[in-house]
Formats: structure tokens, sequence, C-alpha cells
């Protein structure tokens, strides 16, 4: 069985080859640029996460973006779980956020020139878009092989099994506005990221 790891290091694609900078595209060039630039995420729990890179942040929140949908998905039609369905919106929501903030970071980046800052939003689009495209049609060929994280349902029913719990309070997911719940595979990859970290809020020294 696969777990999330081994999942995204078949679609993580370094970009380090830039080439030439006169008459680069410049998605190539905003690549090369943000593949050196650290990212740095706060939770809204206040817990702290670094990757290396804002390109390799921006695909493994794709990716893991992609799948919360796709549990979402399952929720919704296989299941008929509502209060994981409800987790499932907030968490596909908190990604979005993720994304949102890795775009106004490179943007705002002094590494980045004027002339490429109004390709910075399309750019992150298009890693998102990517990297979902690769998911869904690696879920497919899995479905195919029977091998999708060892289950029959796909890599929607690998996330939500991941993310399951029962009810709590007014029949709601007890970490249904816990952003560092639903950004757990992303803060897994930082920890493996070997200039990322992932820092709770009590561990924190005063700053």
């Amino acid at each position: 069985m696969k777990n999330f790891k081994q999942f995204i290091n078949e679609f993580r694609i370094v970009d380090r080859n830039g080439g030439g900078r006169g008459g680069e595209d410049p998605h190539e060039e905003l690549a090369r640029i943000a593949d050196s630039i650290p990212f740095v995420h706060r939770t809204n729990e206040e817990d702290e996460f670094k990757f290396g890179s804002t390109l390799n942040a921006a695909k493994v929140a794709a990716v893991s973006r992609t799948l919360h949908e796709m549990g979402l998905a399952h929720a919704k039609d296989s299941v008929r779980k509502p209060h994981m369905t409800e987790y499932f919106l907030a968490s596909t929501g908190t990604h979005d956020d993720l994304l949102d903030h890795i775009t106004d970071h490179l943007y705002h980046h002094a590494s980045v020139p004027a002339r490429l800052k109004p390709h910075v939003e399309s750019f992150i689009e298009s890693i998102a878009e990517t990297q979902g495209s690769k998911t869904r049609s690696k879920e497919e060929i899995s479905k195919v092989a029977g091998v999708a994280f060892g289950q029959n349902g796909g890599f929607g029913e690998y996330v939500y099994r991941k993310n399951y719990s029962d009810p709590v309070g007014n029949n709601q997911h007890p970490h249904l506005m816990n952003d560092t719940h639903h950004l757990q595979d992303v803060i897994e990859e930082a920890q493996l990221d070997p200039d990322g970290y992932f820092i709770r809020k009590e561990e924190k020294t005063d700053e």
C-alpha cells in the first residue's frame, strides 16, 4: 500500500534546469525563481511549517488539495456522511487559502522582477491544474491495476479514511476548523524537506 510520501514523490519535478533568461517562458523563469525561495506558513492554530522551495510547496499543496477534493466526493456520493462532507469542504478551503498565500508570497518576493509579477497568479494556477490532472490520472491507472493505496475506492477513500473521526457536539468533525489537521499531508512533506520544519505553537520560543 502506498502512502502519501511515496505518492507525492512520483509527481515532484524539481525544475532546476531553467535555461537562458532571454526569451524564456515566464512560467519557466518563475519556476526557477520559486525553487530558490523558501516558504513559511502559519496555520490558524499558530503552528508553523516551512519548505525550502516555494515551488515544491505549491506542488505538494496542489496534490493534497486534489486528494481532499476526492475525499469530499467520496463523503458525499459513496458514504453520505454529512459531517465528513462538511469537513472536506472546510479542508479544501484551507488548501485554497494556502495556495493563495503561496501566490502572495511569490508575488511580493524581492527575487521576482516586476515584469514577471503579472504572471505569478497564472503560474500557481497552472501548477494546481497540472498536479491535479496528474493525480486524477494516477488514480485512474491505479484503479485499473487495483493498487490505489490498497483501497477499492481509490484515493478518495484513502483520504476519507485517513481523516475520518466520529462526529462530536453538533454532529461536527472534531477538527472541522483545524488548519493543522487539514494540512497534515503537506506538513509531513515539510518535515521531510532537508530545509523545512514543522513547529507547534507550544514548541516555539519567544520571538
